[in-house]
């Protein structure tokens, strides 16, 4: 076969594929079973304390969880973290965060550029806590885009006790009725990254950040 035969085969074969493709989307299958929902009883009910139960699971993940009764308080314990572990090379682009850091008083230097090199650290917002799989939702509507949740080596990541919700629905929920359309990217972040495909051993910073750490203000 010539060369140029095998490529309108291929371009036939795929235009063929196509059209059974658009037949079968104009011919809509009813639900069978309208009245059954299969979220129905599988999780136990939400708890009180969704705090608590976000903290527990993330941590079960390999993350840091640190409560914050108030800014005050987030300052001093996010300055004692980053001494303690010796993070240095601090970014962020979030303007309300660097606000809310400025006003309360922490001296560490900020750096707001985008480009990142080895040893980088996020300070970032997210867009909800997901308490029953201890995840974190970002979005590409965020200041930071895409790169604070790939680039750096350490994300910290400052949310409210009110971005709080219990499963992974009421989280991506919103997301439908505030933005039109749909942003471009909607991530879970379940611990930090982490592989295991070679040889089966356990490598941190795989496609992300070695480190997650979530500081929660009660607010």
């Amino acid at each position: 076969m010539k060369k140029d035969d095998a490529f309108f085969m291929g371009q036939k074969s795929k235009y063929n594929i196509l059209q059974r493709l658009y037949k079968a989307l104009e011919q809509n299958t009813e639900i069978p079973y309208p009245e059954i929902k299969d979220d129905n009883g599988i999780f136990a009910p939400a708890p009180e304390d969704l705090e608590r139960l976000f903290a527990l699971q993330f941590k079960a993940l390999g993350g840091e969880f640190y409560y914050c009764k108030n800014n005050k308080e987030l300052i001093v314990q996010l300055s004692e973290l980053l001494d303690r572990k010796g993070l240095a090379q601090l970014h962020c682009a979030d303007a309300k965060l660097l606000f809310l850091l400025k006003e309360g008083g922490f001296n560490k230097a900020i750096n707001t550029q985008e480009k990142m090199t080895e040893g980088s650290v996020s300070i970032s917002s997210c867009m909800q806590l997901v308490a029953r799989t201890g995840s974190i939702l970002f979005s590409s509507v965020q200041i930071e885009g895409r790169r604070y949740a790939i680039a750096p080596d350490a994300q910290i990541v400052i949310s409210s006790t009110g971005q709080l919700v219990y499963n992974i629905n009421e989280a991506i929920l919103p997301h439908y009725h505030k933005f039109s359309p749909m942003p471009s990217m909607i991530s879970l972040c379940s611990g930090a990254s982490r592989t295991a495909d070679i040889e089966k051993t356990l490598v941190m910073g795989a496609h992300g950040p070695k480190e997650l750490i979530v500081f929660c203000v009660d607010l």
